[in-house]
């Protein structure tokens, strides 16, 4: 008999509260979550659904479970987190008001007219309201995610302008997090075409750039980094799950880059900010996400599969085609302490589906933060 020989401890940033919260909210749900510290990189929780059983492979796993395992069409293996990409949808309207504010097209005050359609390049282009907005200024546009607006936020900034300003937030590049397997995403140019599809950019597929739809996708790792990056004034962070503290005691350190920055002037910050407070706070279509006294930030994103008319003669197999939700956020307003990101495959919208589950991730951390360190029970019995 050779006796075991302890190992070194490995402690994770990972709160063991904020995660059951995570997994509590997402029940059977397929999707990802993860929350993130913005100031230091540290993940708070992170969720994949469906998941494994990791129990399975602490002795040898059968062939019979593991065949079951690795043809899931499902995918329980995949960490959606961090190696599935999405459209993003209305996410993407966030790094369209940033580049906009930032080349001078967009000003407070500047406004656009909204019928619930327009025709760009000899093509309509819808708004997911049918009536329109009328006419809606910079902060409406935010709040009420209209399309048209954007569209020509869009046709205005152009695909190069687009592709710049995204990757300068880290989207369509790995965030270095301490994990395996990390997808890069994709931020489409008239480069990345070129060279993959071999066929030319055509201006009409910058509209759907616009509004988080078309050839861009992005992971959740990816849009939480950058919402919270914006909302420390422009610092990323790394992502990792394992404490640094931990590794010195080993004489170890991550091998990673600290930190990286995109600029952004106050009023940028101030105008942008405002507008996500109000998809919340206001008449937004967050609502589900708010927690009073926290002043909680955010975008939803509602990401069609395919078209609406392929949608509608499914019948019953709808439900496998409907659009995803997004809500990615951040809180406190002026000085963020916790970003994140939730996504429902096949949620339908964002603010019904994904908003409510980042509400509990951050009420979970509200509410520690108010009380200290002390254990708390986790309640998430009251209805949305």
């Amino acid at each position: 008999t050779i006796e075991p020989i302890p190992g070194n401890d490995l402690r994770l940033t990972v709160d063991l509260d904020i995660q059951r919260a995570a997994e509590n909210a997402f029940q059977e749900k397929a999707g990802s979550a993860v929350a993130l510290d913005p100031r230091n990189g540290e993940i708070l929780c992170l969720v994949s659904r469906p998941a494994f059983d990791p129990n399975s492979f602490a002795s040898r796993i059968s062939k019979t479970e593991w065949d079951d395992l690795i043809s899931d069409p499902k995918k329980p293996m995949q960490n959606r987190a961090i190696q599935s990409r999405f459209p993003p949808g209305s996410v993407f309207k966030v790094i369209m008001t940033i580049a906009g504010l930032r080349e001078g097209i967009l000003t407070p005050e500047y406004s656009d007219s909204c019928s619930g359609s327009t025709v760009l390049y000899g093509r309509p282009f819808h708004c997911w309201k049918k009536g329109g907005h009328g006419r809606v200024a910079l902060h409406e546009a935010i709040v009420n995610s209209c399309n048209v607006f954007f569209y020509h936020v869009g046709q205005k900034l152009g695909i190069d302008k687009i592709a710049y300003y995204a990757t300068q937030m880290g989207l369509g590049q790995k965030t270095g997090i301490d994990l395996p397997g990390e997808d890069t995403g994709l931020i489409p140019s008239p480069e990345w075409k070129k060279k993959v599809l071999k066929a030319d950019w055509y201006l009409g597929e910058t509209i759907s750039v616009a509004i988080g739809q078309g050839y861009v996708a992005l992971t959740l790792i990816q849009t939480a980094r950058a919402f919270g990056g914006f909302g420390v004034g422009g610092i990323l962070h790394t992502p990792h799950t394992v404490s640094s503290e931990e590794l010195g005691k080993w004489g170890k350190t991550l091998n990673r880059s600290t930190e990286s920055r995109f600029e952004l002037d106050e009023q940028t910050i101030d105008i942008v900010s405002k507008g996500l407070w109000g998809v919340v706070n206001e008449w937004g279509t967050a609502r589900r996400a708010m927690i009073p006294g926290f002043d909680v930030c955010g975008k939803t994103g509602t990401a069609q599969v395919i078209g609406k008319e392929a949608q509608a003669s499914l019948g019953n197999k709808k439900e496998e085609f409907e659009d995803n939700a997004w809500f990615v956020g951040f809180a406190p307003v002026h000085s963020a302490e916790i970003a994140g990101a939730a996504f429902v495959e096949h949620g339908g919208h964002g603010g019904e589906a994904a908003a409510p589950i980042l509400h509990d991730i951050f009420k979970v951390y509200y509410d520690k933060k108010n009380r200290g360190k002390d254990e708390i029970q986790v309640s998430l019995a009251q209805p949305h």
